[in-house]
């Protein structure tokens, strides 16, 4: 059996399955389900075995939420490619 984790008090705050429930983008849908998991489990490696990712993914997602709260679990902005097309050339 896994050993449960020390989870911070404001878990118990969200109701992760209905912020889930209302969110569009999936990563952060899967964040959310995440620590829905935790909340009711309480282990790391359950969730993680729930989830089908590795047990360093779930710690990641546990210490962001640890830092930033709720709002470290949303998906952040990803640099890519600088967009060759001019603004007015976008717009047409």
């Amino acid at each position: 059996m896994a050993r449960p984790t020390r989870l911070p008090e404001l878990i118990y705050d969200y109701d992760f399955v209905q912020l889930a429930r209302q969110e569009s983008h999936a990563c952060t849908r899967e964040r959310l389900l995440g620590m829905a998991h935790l909340q009711k489990h309480g282990s790391l490696t359950r969730t993680a075995e729930a989830l089908f990712v590795h047990i360093t993914t779930v710690q990641n997602w546990l210490n962001r939420f640890r830092r930033e709260g709720l709002v470290g679990l949303k998906e952040k902005h990803r640099s890519g490619r600088i967009n060759k097309l001019t603004h007015e050339q976008l717009v047409q």
